[in-house]
């Protein structure tokens, strides 16, 4: 046992190791390593250069087939995307033609950006290690990865948030010169072009500028931002127009019905909506999180606000206020809160998250005890975000390498039916593969009376080749429609070869003597009653 000198200075060694330790991991050294790791993971997402999946398929047939002005009008499939981002993809496609990488690359680079930016972000609102920690939450965040690697919108989303920020944070600090507050201006008024929910960031980033500085410096201020502030509305004002037109009639009725719950339902009543709103806080962290996380990163983030609200208030309103804007837009119905559409408030919740960490130091105080526990835990939670790496590649849906087998393996004469969840991607991947759109047939959607499928696959009846090619299966009420596909192609046929890959499959059957009557076999009629939300716009080819 120690005696009181020997117990002070074990509490002086291990208190200066801490400090070393803090020291260390706030460096500016230790910041760009954590880039470098978030990189990476990034990096290494992008080169797998998985399959194009619906989705993607779907945009990139707009990207690709249409002129710059064209891609001005509604697109097809009813896509949405920003008329900037747009254009940046057409440009990519121009120079670096049409593959999987040159489609993908200006998010990886999005994404890339939005690392540096939260580095810098984080190292000036957030204390001591809670800094380095909320950007090794971000370099291991498993839906940051991902959508670094996607052919859509959403890693601008994540940069645009961060870029409005540190705007919002330099223009705070410094006096705005009229050329640089124009020049600010411009860079937020082109944001809403390149990722429309950055509106709401920008809202938010208006609201910290003009409402909590010092009430003394209030006229300067305002003199001082409104070059900036005006262009920043000019350029979310047509942004938001050129949006809200985007569509045809017939598409925005459709995703209206899609997206309906991810309205806020303000509507039922206020227990409606707190329960929608605890729905979405919870699936929100079960997303942005790596697994076994979700539960401590909310609690850190409740942590994190109560650290605002106690040590820097005006924070709440630039980090917190894009959710507050979001959720009023739902509350709308002008803007679906929901999963991938809700990346721009991926800064928000890391950052929020790292103030919690701060608070904890904080409790933790100068007791060395409290603070190896509180260090301890932070690292445990690091180590399990790490734990994301494991998971990589992540994977949607594999139709390449299944268009790939069906070229080598099919005969002249084949008939190949492609499900019509599989429909753009297989017309993306076909001609790639030396197979002409003459060769396949997309067979047509029939969600709401599943009987439609039998009835197309008893026209196939008597051919002795006949490919199925599956991807993006409809899944309701327990049963999947690419098991009603195969179970009923076994009932009047026998499979002869076939690939099964992740997400995708592509099966060879002898329809020869399918002579069994088609009645014997009984599909349910529907899935439930999810034809009335996911109706079969914007995944039937041309629809």
């Amino acid at each position: 046992m120690l005696s009181p000198p020997d117990t002070v200075a074990h509490v002086s060694r291990t208190s200066d190791a801490l400090d070393r330790m803090v020291r260390g991991l706030t460096s500016r050294a230790m910041l760009a390593a954590l880039v470098l790791l978030g990189a990476a993971l990034r990096v290494y997402q992008y080169a797998a250069d998985r399959s194009l999946w619906l989705d993607e398929a779907a945009l990139a047939h707009n990207i690709i087939q249409r002129g710059f002005g064209h891609l001005a009008a509604p697109l097809d499939f009813a896509q949405l995307a920003p008329l900037g981002f747009l254009w940046l993809e057409k440009c990519a496609v121009l120079l670096l033609g049409s593959s999987e990488y040159a489609l993908r690359l200006l998010p990886l680079l999005a994404s890339l950006a939005a690392l540096v930016l939260f580095a810098f972000v984080a190292r000036r609102i957030l204390p001591g290690i809670a800094a380095p920690f909320a950007l090794f939450l971000v370099a291991t965040a498993p839906q940051l990865i991902y959508f670094a690697s996607e052919t859509k919108q959403y890693a601008f989303d994540t940069a645009g948030a961060l870029a409005i920020v540190f705007l919002a944070l330099t223009a705070r600090d410094h006096r705005l010169p009229v050329r640089r507050a124009v020049v600010f201006g411009v860079v937020g008024g082109l944001l809403p072009w390149l990722t429309q929910p950055s509106v709401f960031v920008l809202a938010a980033a208006a609201a910290y500028l003009l409402f909590t500085g010092p009430r003394a410096d209030r006229t300067r201020t305002l003199t001082a931002y409104v070059p900036m502030l005006a262009l920043w509305t000019i350029g979310a004002a047509l942004a938001t127009w050129h949006g809200l037109h985007s569509l045809a009639p017939g598409d925005a009725a459709y995703l209206r019905t899609f997206w309906h719950p991810a309205f806020l339902p303000v509507q039922s009543g206020g227990v409606a909506s707190a329960e929608w709103v605890s729905d979405l806080a919870r699936g929100a962290f079960q997303w942005h999180f790596a697994p076994r996380l979700p539960w401590v990163a909310l609690a850190l983030f409740v942590l994190g606000a109560v650290y605002f609200a106690l040590r820097a208030r005006a924070l709440l309103v630039l980090v917190l206020g894009p959710i507050v804007f979001a959720l009023a837009a739902s509350a709308l119905h002008l803007y679906p809160v929901f999963s991938r559409l809700t990346l721009f408030v991926a800064p928000s919740l890391f950052l929020t998250v790292g103030a919690g960490a701060a608070l904890l130091l904080v409790v933790a105080g100068e007791r060395p005890v409290a603070r190896v526990a509180a260090f301890a835990a932070l690292g445990i939670i690091a180590l399990l975000s790490l734990t994301t790496a494991r998971y990589l590649p992540i994977l949607r849906e594999e139709l390449r390498p299944v268009a790939q087998y069906v070229a080598l393996h099919r005969k002249p004469g084949d008939t190949i039916y492609v499900y019509y969840g599989a429909a753009q991607a297989f017309r993306y991947y076909a001609p790639r593969e030396g197979i002409p759109d003459s060769a396949f047939t997309v067979g047509a959607c029939a969600r709401t009376d599943w009987r439609g499928y039998t009835a197309q696959l008893d026209s196939l009846r008597g051919r002795p080749r006949v490919w199925l090619v599956l991807s993006h299966p409809f899944l309701r009420g327990g049963i999947r429609e690419d098991s009603l596909f195969t179970t009923y192609l076994a009932h009047i046929g026998h499979r002869v070869e076939g690939v099964a890959t992740y997400g995708a499959l592509g099966a060879l059957y002898d329809l020869s003597g399918a002579t069994t009557d088609s009645r014997a076999y009984s599909p349910p009629a529907s899935g439930d009653d999810s034809g009335a939300r996911e109706t079969c716009s914007g995944v039937v080819a041309g629809g």
